[in-house]
């Protein structure tokens, strides 16, 4: 009988590509053979979502140079937003729980925080790594000392601000010369000496040639990150870019990707979160450095079919600009989230304009625009979408349309305009209708009905939208649901073929979702390392202690759901439990993490 050990190398690697990351870990132990046949399919993804000291982007960048054979098998990049030169700011180790340290304890705690430095050989295997791959043309010496960590310690401080009236980072590479006038080369070496994860995620992913699925959960949106390189293999195998604000990240600037975008030719799906034309949260009258970069893109220039835009706030020239340089698109969500939009975000029609273009290619449209309102300014509403000849699937809310609530309507339309019958305004093509629960519907206590078009809409889709298949109507309310149920039993029998389905209460929404919905914030995923007292590789949730318990349950709490960051802030700091657990800190230092005993499924993406 054939062993294992006797099979083929290539029938080892089939094996293996239907097993787990840490069942591939486990297998490597088994003995040097099997590690040897098996290491390839181990690095067929990148997962990293702790980074920091104990995790650096550093560490998996030094075995791909150590052993360059490998970098073809990483077909996967999944990753946590990494550090930018921004770390360095000492407001935050002045905020932090060891604010009451000496400036010497600081500086210690804060070379502590940051990622290993390179020693002189590290740094020169990095740098002429990062020359071959095409991120820089020139490399600089080797520092004995990190200048920016040399700068960067003495404004721990607590009179930091008044010894270094400029933005922190101003001067941090150059005593005379200021970041913003500094090439990219010398930026990304002095960065790569410091140990900074933003050079070496950038080098990352220039010697990566064969990655065709990059997952960014967390996204840079600080004016101190690196531009994207462009490296010599110029992104060529990349299909899937999936780009995220989490763990409570401010809204990232779309511009921050115009490198890496201009140069994906093959790029088919496009899932951004978070994204906006400048930082939310902020007043109406935007300041200069409140408005992020600018979508800079050619038209035509990518081959996205799909895009998912989900929590994101754009303007109308970014918005243009993004689908313009997407003529292939065929799928498309944008959805704002519960916030307003802001008089700065484009409006519905606006929307319609800019997708005119793809009328006749588009196959699914879903939409979830909350309106900007003012006093005196009703937006204006979707009229019809009759001429998108292609759509086949189209998810809206009620509150996106005209014409949808009129007290003139008869129930059965006897008075409705010709016009404003709601089955003269769909594509024929449509087979799937959704209309979930807009986001005023369900934090208020009114829902938006509309009778008369749903009647019209069944007794009529024979003849205006033939293809029908599915109606699906979001409520929140049990009496809503109650009232389209009595409205649907009134149709006649001949024209119920199609399918409807009413969703109430957590159902609201709808069935189509976006690329975040299953997603867990990266504080919550488990962490795959080696525990000796089991003897094995496992995947593993750290436990809460201490001080991150105490702000857990904090803001687990039903009555600080509604407030702001800094009320939210304000009581944690007045809270007696986390103040001794930070007692507990500046005596102990941080605790070592501890883990579950059970072990956890890994995610499936």
């Amino acid at each position: 009988m054939t062993q294992l050990l006797d099979l083929s190398v290539e029938l080892h690697l089939s094996i293996a590509a239907y097993l787990r990351q840490v069942d591939l870990l486990n297998v490597s132990l088994t003995c040097k053979h099997l590690r040897a046949t098996t290491e390839p399919e181990l690095f067929r993804e990148y997962r990293n979502r702790r980074l920091g000291r104990s995790h650096p982007v550093s560490k998996f960048v030094y075995r791909i140079l150590r052993k360059p054979a490998l970098a073809r098998y990483v077909k996967s990049v999944n990753i946590k937003g990494w550090d930018t030169l921004d770390s360095f700011d000492p407001e935050y180790h002045e905020r932090a729980p060891q604010f009451n340290m000496t400036r010497e304890e600081k500086e210690l705690s804060f070379t502590e925080f940051n990622a290993p430095e390179p020693n002189a050989e590290e740094y020169l295997l990095l740098v002429q790594a990062a020359k071959s791959a095409g991120v820089i043309k020139t490399s600089f010496p080797y520092e004995p000392e990190s200048s920016i960590v040399k700068k960067a310690k003495p404004m721990l401080s607590s009179d930091a601000a008044a010894t270094f009236p400029n933005m922190f980072y101003t001067y941090v590479f150059d005593d005379a010369i200021s970041m913003g006038n500094l090439p990219y080369d010398r930026r990304f070496c002095q960065l790569l000496r410091a140990g900074i994860d933003d050079a070496y995620a950038m080098l990352l992913f220039a010697i990566l040639p064969n990655v065709d699925d990059v997952f960014l959960r967390g996204v840079q949106s600080d004016p101190t990150a690196l531009e994207w390189p462009t490296p010599n293999h110029g992104f060529k195998a990349l299909r899937r870019l999936r780009a995220a604000g989490v763990d409570c990240q401010l809204a990232w600037g779309i511009g921050y990707m115009n490198t890496l975008l201009s140069q994906t030719r093959n790029l088919t799906e496009l899932l951004l979160h978070n994204v906006a034309s400048w930082h939310k949260g902020k007043n109406d009258d935007l300041e200069l450095e409140e408005r992020a970069r600018p979508v800079v893109l050619q038209p035509r220039s990518l081959n996205v079919t799909n895009l998912q835009m989900c929590c994101c706030a754009l303007n109308k020239v970014d918005m243009g600009n993004l689908i313009r340089a997407c003529p292939k698109l065929t799928s498309f969500q944008y959805y704002t989230g519960s916030d307003e939009t802001g008089p700065y975000n484009f409006g519905i029609m606006d929307l319609m304009e800019i997708l005119d273009p793809l009328k006749h290619t588009l196959e699914e449209l879903a939409l979830d625009i909350v309106p900007y309102w003012t006093d005196d300014f009703d937006e204006p509403r979707i009229v019809s979408l009759s001429h998108f000849t292609a759509l086949r699937r189209l998810d809206t809310t009620p509150a996106m349309w005209e014409h949808m609530v009129d007290a003139d309507f008869d129930l059965y339309g006897d008075t409705m305009e010709e016009e404003h019958r709601l089955s003269r305004r769909l594509p024929r093509s449509l087979t799937r209708l959704i209309f979930h629960a807009s986001e005023e519907s369900i934090e208020s206590d009114e829902e938006l009905l509309f009778p008369a078009q749903i009647v019209d809409l069944i007794e009529n889709y024979a003849d205006w939208v033939p293809n029908l298949k599915m109606v699906f109507f979001g409520v929140k309310l049990e009496e809503s649901a109650a009232e389209i149920a009595d409205v649907l039993e009134q149709v006649a029998l001949e024209h119920r073929d199609v399918y409807i389905e009413i969703g109430k209460g957590n159902d609201a929404y709808g069935p189509t979702r976006t690329f975040m919905d299953a997603e867990s914030r990266s504080g919550s995923l488990p962490v795959t390392k080696w525990f000796a007292q089991d003897g094995k590789y496992a995947a593993r949730h750290e436990k809460k202690l201490g001080y991150a318990e105490a702000v857990s349950r904090l803001c687990d709490k039903p009555e600080n759901q509604g407030l702001t960051e800094y009320e939210m802030s304000e009581l944690i700091h007045q809270d007696a439990t986390v103040n001794e657990a930070l007692e507990q800190i500046k005596l102990n230092g941080f605790p070592e993490p501890e883990y579950e005993s059970e072990d956890a499924e890994e995610e499936e993406d």
